[in-house]
């Protein structure tokens, strides 16, 4: 994201700074060094902080309404309950972020590393998430509806309960995840890795399980009914 014409840079080393309740409407902080500050109710809305170092910041009740943060570094921040909806999170690292309960409502997190995150009942609706790395995250009770996650790694996720009606997981690793319980009715599972993950109870009802590897993976009363016609596979034919 450019900055507008109108739109002030501050380049000042802002490590540890206590910003709670400031005005940063659209600032330009690219690159900027807030690690660790305090930003909690602060305005960052239309902001550009893309290549920021942003780790352990809080930002608890903060508007960062189409905040620009791709690239941005946000390992361990703060984001619990925040509305990050439509944000450009992409190639940014939110490793050991916490997220829980936020808002990422079609959020732009394509790349991201979102590695041991916890996003806990956060809500992921039509979110972009392709090629992220999930590894060993905390998506429990997350609501993942027609959210892409193409050829995303969940490997050892934790996905009890999540909502994941109609999401695209074509190619993505999800070997030894936890989705006991989860809502996968009509996901498309093309070419999934499920390789020793958890199935138990989960809803599979009109998934495209085409390709799919699920071996040992546990479907104990998992529910498979299959009641639409066959499925397009990415390059158009049917499966």
């Amino acid at each position: 994201m450019k900055s507008s014409p109108n739109s002030s840079t501050l380049k000042a080393n802002l490590c540890k700074a206590n910003l709670i309740g400031a005005n940063l409407r659209g600032m330009d902080l690219s690159g900027a060094n807030l690690y660790a500050a305090n930003l909690w109710d602060a305005n960052l809305s239309n902001a550009n902080l893309s290549g920021a170092d942003l780790r352990y910041v809080k930002f608890g009740q903060a508007i960062l309404k189409d905040l620009d943060l791709s690239e941005a570094n946000l390992s361990h921040a703060y984001l619990n309950g925040v509305n990050l909806s439509g944000v450009n999170l992409q190639d940014a690292n939110l490793t050991e972020t916490e997220l829980d309960s936020a808002d990422l409502t079609s959020a732009d997190l394509s790349r991201a590393k979102l590695i041991r995150a916890r996003i806990r009942r956060a809500n992921l609706t039509a979110a972009r998430l392709t090629h992220a790395d999930l590894t060993h995250a905390y998506l429990t009770y997350a609501t993942l509806n027609h959210a892409d996650l193409t050829n995303a790694n969940l490997s050892e996720a934790h996905l009890l309960g999540a909502n994941l009606f109609e999401t695209m997981l074509d190619e993505a690793n999800l070997s030894s995840a936890s989705l006991t319980g989860a809502n996968l009715s009509k996901s498309n599972l093309w070419h999934a890795n499920i390789f020793d993950a958890s199935l138990r109870k989960a809803n599979l009802s009109d998934a495209n399980l085409s390709d799919t590897n699920l071996v040992n993976a546990s479907l104990e009363d998992a529910t498979l009914l299959q009641n639409r016609p066959g499925w397009s596979r990415p390059d158009g034919s049917s499966s």
